[in-house]
């Protein structure tokens, strides 16, 4: 019986045993086996650590994604900027105006209120009047209605009361005024203060060249000033042709 058993177990054949050729064995030479074993602990460890660190940080270095701008980007950002500036050149460009107009006013006003308080401090005359063309230190001959001032103005004491600018006479202040806005004397010749600090009652017309934006300087007896942002229609064609 038992050699019944024996004969009935299926052996398997010598030729279905799959053996590894000896050139697949890798095999580690004894210098090498030699020389990582003499290396200290710590130092087989660190180098154990990097070699298992080192080829998944190659290979996420090599696949990661470019995250540059496309051509899309570049037309999209474009054309928003186009857009933007469109809405805002409009807007700055009424803003410059308008400033040019308050600074023109401004200095108009520190130059009256100087040359009354120069008048009353020295009891002298002091006269304003509109710069000559080719000269700034001297007065402009021309003193009809609603001229231009645009040019600038000057401010000097009329010591000798001749109602010129002559050399005794001292200049207390040369206003050029921007090329960017009108300045119109709505009375006939010069601006006189007194020792007392009155002067003529008078007007200026003060407007942007883009004729949106205007102010009226008022010069009232008591020598003082006041000013508005309103102009009537006639006024602010007179502003707006730069005078006459």
């Amino acid at each position: 019986m038992n050699h019944a058993i024996l004969l009935s177990v299926r052996t398997r054949p010598a030729s279905h045993v799959r053996t590894r050729p000896a050139s697949h064995v890798r095999t580690r030479s004894a210098s090498h086996v030699r020389t990582r074993h003499a290396l200290p602990v710590h130092t087989r460890q660190l180098l154990s650590v990097r070699t298992r660190l080192a080829s998944p940080v190659r290979t996420q270095s090599l696949n990661r994604p470019n995250r540059g701008y496309s051509l899309l980007n570049l037309i999209v950002t474009t054309a928003i900027t186009m857009v933007l500036a469109s809405i805002a050149i409009p807007s700055f460009a009424a803003l410059m105006s308008k400033t040019v107009v308050e600074s023109s006013s401004s200095n108009l006003q520190h130059s009256l209120a100087l040359a009354r308080q120069y008048a009353v401090v020295n009891h002298t005359i002091v006269q304003v009047c509109r710069m000559a063309d080719d000269d700034q230190s001297q007065c402009h001959q021309q003193r009809g209605f609603n001229e231009s001032w645009s040019q600038g103005w000057m401010v000097f004491g009329d010591t000798n009361r001749n109602n010129e600018l002559d050399d005794n006479d001292k200049i207390l202040n040369v206003t050029q005024n921007n090329t960017k806005s009108n300045v119109v004397f709505n009375q006939r010749g010069r601006l006189r203060f007194f020792p007392d600090g009155t002067a003529r009652s008078a007007g200026f017309y003060v407007c942007g060249r883009d004729q949106k934006h205007y102010r009226h300087v008022v010069l009232l007896h008591t020598g003082r000033t006041r000013t508005s942002a309103t102009l009537d229609s006639r006024q602010r064609g007179i502003c707006d042709n730069n005078g006459t």
